[in-house]
């Protein structure tokens, strides 16, 4: 018998929207504590990698924020994103 899956459980969607709440606030916070003018977007990529395989339903956010930006360096100078990200201005 083929189980319906046209529209997601409740629990599940709430468990997405708050897992995706958590990972913009650590974005946030990372950007914040960086000094580098890099796109939201970088920053929700790293803490992805970051945080991939944990348990966020689990997770203290505060400490995680701690976690996260202690000792974070960006991979890259920022010269080389905007000659990535733009390069007719370079």
């Amino acid at each position: 018998m083929a189980r319906s899956t046209s529209a997601p459980t409740p629990k599940n969607s709430e468990n997405a929207a708050e897992t995706e709440r958590i990972i913009d606030r650590l974005a946030e916070e990372l950007r914040a504590s960086g000094g580098v003018d890099l796109p939201h977007s970088y920053f929700v990529e790293e803490v992805r990698l970051r945080l991939a395989g944990r348990d966020l339903s689990a997770l203290d956010t505060d400490q995680a924020v701690k976690t996260l930006i202690r000792g974070w360096k960006p991979k890259a100078a920022p010269s080389v994103f905007n000659a990535w990200a733009m390069p007719e201005q370079v």
